[in-house]
């Protein structure tokens, strides 16, 4: 029998999945005002671009999500669920709840072969012990930038032995230098 494949979704990944062109928008003006690039200087149409293509590499591995096991941290998928617009996919991957599909659609998802995720605890003690390695890795300054969900994303993904699926490049290095199998959905990096 073949062992199944075991994905850990990071915050980056899942709201790559979930997002619609406006959050899209809204992310990459986000991105150039935090790096003080100035508005006509934006290159807009190329980070959105490049942020289809995460948003694409992250939807098809979720529909590999049916054979294969796939986890979120709790803290990630509570994270997430604060979000009005990933609410619908929050229900329908963690708990098998197809309001949306049944309010906008009229249909029933029962039964059907849909993804399904997990989300898992991960322990304090393991968050801190990541926390640790990015300081190592990324030093002070850019380990900051990296939550607690996160770098439990990479701790889940340690104790599964699992591959982790991310779009944060910061994650990518920090995972990479831990032996951790990555998919860096923005590309290379």
């Amino acid at each position: 029998m073949t062992e199944k494949k075991k994905y850990v979704f990071d915050t980056s990944s899942l709201s790559h999945a979930f997002e619609d062109f406006t959050h899209s928008l809204g992310s990459v003006i986000r991105l150039c005002m935090d790096k003080g690039i100035p508005p006509e200087k934006c290159d807009v149409p190329r980070y959105t671009r490049n942020r289809a293509k995460s948003t694409g590499s992250t939807r098809s591995i979720l529909t590999e999500c049916v054979t294969q096991i796939c986890l979120a941290p709790t803290r990630i998928v509570d994270e997430l669920s604060k979000n009005p617009q990933f609410r619908d996919e929050i229900d329908l991957l963690f708990y098998g709840r197809d309001r949306e599909l049944a309010q906008r659609y009229a249909i029933s998802a029962k039964g059907y072969g849909l993804p399904k995720m997990s989300e898992i605890p991960v322990p304090h003690s393991m968050v801190q012990k990541m926390r640790e390695h990015a300081i190592r890795i990324l030093g002070v300054k850019d380990a900051r930038r990296v939550s607690d969900q996160d770098l439990s994303a990479i701790a889940l993904a340690v104790m599964e032995n699992a591959t982790l699926v991310t779009a944060d490049w910061r994650m990518h290095k920090i995972a990479k230098e831990l032996g951790v199998d990555v998919v860096y959905t923005m590309g290379t990096e």
